[in-house]
């Protein structure tokens, strides 16, 4: 018995192992094999169930060809579950969803990532995950962009830089793709992200936010779109290195009677709303006046200084996330 399919199954890797993942081929969205009929591929299972009655019976003289266990390519038990192996990732899907946008990922990409080599072992290329997964992500990604703004005046501004936006984890949406393709699921989802934004599509910002000009040292507060509050500001001195940086950030946290501290202050404020580091929004009572030219030469660390009760005001509505905009 052992050296019956021992020969039979040796004959069959010998003469026809080889090459074999070449007789795959990718039509319609499923994957098939190609077989020309020959009689050279046998299948190991139904040898094993054909030949143990004969042992039993001590049948001399079997003929595995009598006995159908000649199969053909497409029959082939290692081909088989090949197949079927290809054909689950055939049936995986995702359609990445981004507002009214979807882009999806289907075998008609996935089969470019595919290969099965003569050993019948299917690979998926991750490189080639991995350079999807950074396309889409420069599709998403809006983290330091640079953004038209329309401004509470009316004009259109570039900002570029800062930390608020969305952005992929792609090393965790990589590896969630390859399972999603090695389990053959369909899903409709978003990415996996490091970091979200307010919204999708060209304005991320929503309605919600903190609008800064540094130029004309003026604040403004919207709230679902409706301005809350409006008010004069001083920014950071830049003569003295300490300009307050341009950019889109996001409020990190707000905090109640907080200490600010640097290398040669220390100054307790009511309303503390940081956005970058060490620099945010907070109140300024040793301050007489704002607005104007003050911030040059008498100018902040870099925070925005503001009004007892304008800081007040906008603490009471400004959440975690929030973002704010400085032009």
């Amino acid at each position: 018995y052992n050296r019956i399919t021992q020969m039979d199954f040796s004959k069959n890797t010998k003469k026809n192992m080889e090459g074999k993942s070449k007789d795959i081929y990718f039509e319609n969205g499923q994957y098939y094999v190609k077989d020309d009929g020959t009689l050279d591929i046998t299948s190991v299972n139904m040898i094993h169930e054909k030949v143990k009655p004969k042992i039993k019976e001590l049948y001399k003289g079997m003929s595995l060809e009598k006995e159908g266990c000649y199969v053909g390519l497409a029959g082939d038990d290692m081909m088989k579950g090949v197949l079927n192996l290809l054909n689950k990732f055939a049936a995986a899907k995702v359609t990445y969803l981004r507002g009214d946008e979807k882009i999806v990922l289907d075998i008609n990409t996935v089969k470019d990532w595919v290969t099965v080599n003569e050993k019948y072992s299917v690979r998926i290329d991750e490189k080639k995950a991995e350079e999807y997964v950074n396309t889409l992500a420069e599709k998403y990604d809006t983290k330091g962009k640079e953004r038209t703004f329309k401004t509470s005046k009316g004009e259109e501004v570039k900002v570029s830089g800062g930390n608020y936006g969305w952005l992929v984890n792609r090393e965790d949406e990589k590896g969630t793709l390859l399972n999603i393709i090695w389990n053959g699921e369909t899903h409709e989802r978003e990415p996996v992200y490091h970091q979200k934004a307010r919204s999708h599509g060209k304005n991320d910002l929503g309605n919600t936010y903190v609008e800064i000009s540094l130029g004309g040292q003026h604040l403004w507060y919207y709230k679902d779109g409706e301005l809350k509050l409006e008010t004069d500001v001083v920014t950071g001195n830049p003569f003295a290195g300490n300009a307050t940086p341009p950019g889109t950030y996001y409020v990190v946290y707000k905090d109640r009677n907080a200490i600010l501290r640097g290398a040669d202050y220390e100054t307790p404020v009511s309303f503390w709303m940081p956005f970058n580091g060490g620099i945010g929004l907070h109140d300024a009572t040793w301050r007489g006046s704002f607005g104007g030219n003050i911030y040059r030469g008498g100018g902040s660390h870099g925070c925005i200084n503001m009004p007892y009760k304008a800081a007040q005001t906008i603490f009471e509505y400004i959440q975690s996330g929030d973002p704010v905009i400085l032009y």
